[in-house]
């Protein structure tokens, strides 16, 4: 009876494989997987542009996890907002557009840097503040198109071996974006000495906005897969 048992548990593990294998290979998901996780796997500046905001911008810790705290109230209401208005829209329009926002976001980044949204009389907290908040309600909108379709289309008994495989993949975009980002950051030298301490010194911004405005076009890629 113990080997039955065995084969038993090998042939439904196997079937449950294959059945996520199926599902992932499905057009309404695969396209805005791999869309997503291209997203995911473009150069991002966040590190540096952290340094900046703490040591050029001056601005506090209180503020930093302010800022952070409603980055996750931004999720939320994109939740909503995709409930409301966009579940019903059709998929390749809806990534079209975030992808389109999130560079624009991005490049809006530059303005802070080279301080042209001082000239403009913005201030810079209320400038990064509100660009973090666009870009993680695009963020959550992005995600739930994407869990929204698989959640139609799974087969029941599987869906949390699909959701682990395809949050396995945008891990897999993140850690790609993460080795570029590092290599972007050395190539445009933007860097801050560190001490024993760890006080940041000695900072080198100076090619800051060229780094910003790679990353931020960077994420032109993702478009070839929606087209």
């Amino acid at each position: 009876e113990e080997p039955r048992c065995e084969s038993s548990s090998d042939a439904v593990t196997r079937n449950a494989f294959i059945t996520v294998y199926r599902t992932l290979k499905h057009p309404k998901i695969l396209y805005p997987v791999l869309i997503l996780t291209a997203l995911l796997s473009m150069p991002i500046a966040s590190e540096p542009l952290r340094m900046y905001f703490v040591e050029e911008l001056k601005f506090s810790a209180s503020f930093l996890g302010v800022m952070d705290a409603m980055c996750t109230v931004a999720g939320a209401i994109g939740l909503i907002v995709y409930a409301g208005t966009i579940a019903e829209s059709p998929m390749q329009g809806v990534f079209f557009w975030c992808t389109i926002v999130v560079i624009i976001c991005n490049l809006w980044l530059v303005l802070l840097v080279t301080g042209v949204s001082r000239e403009l009389g913005i201030d810079d907290k209320v400038f990064v503040f509100s660009d973090k908040m666009v870009n993680n309600v695009v963020a959550a909108i992005c995600s739930n198109t994407i869990y929204t379709y698989a959640a139609c289309i799974c087969p029941r008994g599987v869906e949390g071996m699909t959701f682990a495989a395809m949050t396995g993949l945008f891990n897999l975009g993140g850690a790609f974006s993460a080795l570029m980002s590092t290599s972007l950051i050395d190539i445009f030298d933007v860097h801050c000495d560190e001490d024993a301490g760890g006080k940041l010194s000695n900072c080198r911004f100076a090619n800051l906005w060229h780094l910003v405005a790679v990353t931020a076009l960077s994420n032109v890629v993702p478009l070839i897969f929606i087209s």
